[in-house]
């Protein structure tokens, strides 16, 4: 079980099962900072536009956190223009720039913005686009584990929106490769977001379905705290806006089998509200 943060590499500690994931933008796509994208992943050249981001320090930080034991991810995809995966090419041309670039490969001539870091594995963060072959692009991760000797050294990771099933990565999500699927209960979808009025209900609801469709993976209840009822700068005990998450959802997550922990969107957010400082001690 664990408690892990989206969006900052410098989280403290969480112990086992704790995570940070940063992510790039893609030059050519105008994609909010934060995320490595493509108008279309697989247009013959690959590389992260890191303009105007300070890169100095980001290799080391992701050492520090994985000195921790924190998971560190590259997330992909994110918000913007649409991009997709269109051909088994573009799959096998992303995952090698993603492998030589931020993970284990060491290719010659291929630029590596954080240094010798390397990250722990690859988060799919998609967000938009059309179904493309994002299991085709989940396969090579998997495989360059082979490198590894004795462990697992690149993690497949995916951040679904909560609505169940996720169109564009439920054919990924069949192979059976992701072993973390944090599935965001956060968002506009009414259906199951919890800020947007579908409260506990619509959560447990579409998280029994998750859990249910995915056994094999773990499954991660991901929650806003700018959208969970902790005021900013709340004072005295944050559990006093958080018992609705102690007292009614997390039993009814907490029954399923594969249940993993909860992921909290974003490190942002969360420092100001405080919520994590409950949370792990529930997770």
């Amino acid at each position: 079980m664990g408690l892990g943060n989206h969006g900052d590499p410098s989280q403290e500690p969480r112990g086992r099962g704790a995570f940070s994931s940063v992510g790039l933008a893609g030059r050519g796509l105008e994609t909010e900072p934060g995320w490595w994208g493509g108008g279309v992943f697989g247009h013959d050249r690959y590389w992260g536009d890191l303009s105007g981001h300070p890169l100095a320090g980001v290799g080391a930080d992701i050492k520090r956190c994985q000195s921790w034991n924190i998971l560190v991810l590259l997330s992909i995809g994110g918000p913007g223009n649409d991009y997709s995966i269109p051909s088994s090419k573009s799959a096998a041309d992303v995952a090698d720039n993603l492998w030589n670039a931020h993970l284990g490969g060491r290719r010659r001539g291929v630029f590596r913005p954080f240094g010798d870091a390397a990250v722990d594995g690859i988060d799919f963060y998609i967000d938009r686009g059309r179904p493309g072959r994002y299991d085709e692009l989940a396969r090579p991760f998997n495989g360059y584990n082979r490198f590894y000797r004795g462990w697992k050294g690149v993690r497949v990771i995916v951040t679904p929106r909560c609505g169940f099933p996720d169109a564009r990565l439920d054919g990924a999500l069949r192979t059976g490769l992701f072993e973390r699927i944090h599935v965001r209960f956060y968002g506009n979808d009414t259906r199951c977001a919890y800020g947007t009025g579908a409260g506990t209900w619509g959560v447990a609801e579409a998280w029994r379905k998750w859990a249910a469709r995915y056994p094999g993976s773990e499954v991660y209840l991901g929650l806003a705290p700018a959208e969970s009822g902790v005021p900013e700068g709340a004072q005295g005990t944050v559990a006093v806006y958080l018992k609705y998450l102690y007292y009614d959802l997390l039993p009814k997550v907490q029954e399923a089998e594969n249940y993993g922990g909860v992921m909290v969107w974003d490190r942002f957010s969360n420092k100001k509200t405080r919520g994590s400082t409950v949370v792990k001690g529930w997770a």
